[in-house]
């Protein structure tokens, strides 16, 4: 057995590769793309499914503090949760 004769004119004549080029149809295409993509994204998506902003996340930090006020005279519950005072419900509840 024996091993395939290289021709070194084979090896030293190589083609040199060639680069793409961005063109604006390209890039217009991808766009175009990418935002038809995130359009149908948006419609499909239920609202409860979508992410939570930090304009939500703050309204949300809101209603929690504005609802529940810590006793500070109550000691722990046998879980190590701390008792809070629900405005909204009248009663001590444990966090």
């Amino acid at each position: 057995m024996s091993l395939p004769v290289v021709n070194e004119k084979a090896i030293s004549k190589s083609e040199p590769t060639k680069i793409d080029k961005m063109s604006l149809s390209g890039v217009g295409n991808s766009v175009a793309g990418i935002a038809i993509v995130k359009i149908a994204e948006s419609l499909l998506t239920p609202e409860i499914n979508k992410p939570a902003t930090k304009g939500d996340l703050k309204k949300l930090e809101d209603k929690i503090v504005n609802r529940y006020y810590p006793v500070n005279n109550l000691a722990m519950n046998n879980f190590g949760q701390k008792p809070y005072f629900d405005a909204h419900q009248n009663r001590i509840v444990y966090f």
